[in-house]
């Protein structure tokens, strides 16, 4: 007797790809929204492809499609996603993303690849990346999103659907 995948798992697979879909578009808008003169995350593209890329933890990196028309490198593996925008030189927003599981010990690597990421963009942030990762994590979970500023780089980490999502961008100037 032969086995058909179930229709619940071809449900899921597109519910997941729509989740992916919302939180890109969600954050495009977000970055949308910050001041142009803002300064950039002080951090270059090479310098986060080799820490994530697949010399570092795995992330296979292609030129994507450029966003307000600023490159944008997209990076993958297996249940996560990395957008990196913005000037070689100095990205002006990073964007990680992952399926959340069930088992933490899924989730661990991926919670990783964020706090790496963190400590390559904020080297002498007074708090410890992976504790605030761990913190936001079911903070996030339960609908409490995380905002966080570091000098002039807000990060936010967020929930949505089944997918983490933590972005780095420029503080938008206050006047």
């Amino acid at each position: 007797m032969s086995q058909h995948p179930s229709s619940s798992s071809g449900y899921f697979r597109v519910f997941g790809l729509v989740v992916v879909v919302v939180a890109l578009a969600l954050s495009a808008w977000f970055w949308t929204q910050r001041d142009a003169t803002s300064t950039g995350l002080g951090v270059k593209r090479d310098a986060v492809i080799a820490l994530l890329g697949p010399n570092g933890v795995g992330y296979q990196f292609n030129a994507a499609s450029p966003v307000n028309g600023q490159e944008r490198w997209a990076g993958q593996k297996k249940d996560g996603q990395v957008d990196l925008i913005g000037p070689a030189d100095n990205l002006s927003k990073i964007t990680l993303m992952f399926r959340l599981s069930a088992d933490p010990a899924a989730n661990a690597p991926y919670l990783g690849d964020m706090a790496q990421t963190l400590h390559l963009v904020l080297p002498r942030w007074s708090i410890d990346p992976a504790q605030w990762i761990r913190e936001a994590l079911p903070l996030a979970r339960n609908g409490q999103g995380q905002i966080t500023a570091s000098g002039n780089i807000r990060i936010d980490a967020f929930v949505l659907g089944d997918t983490m999502v933590l972005n780095l961008m420029p503080m938008q100037p206050t006047d």
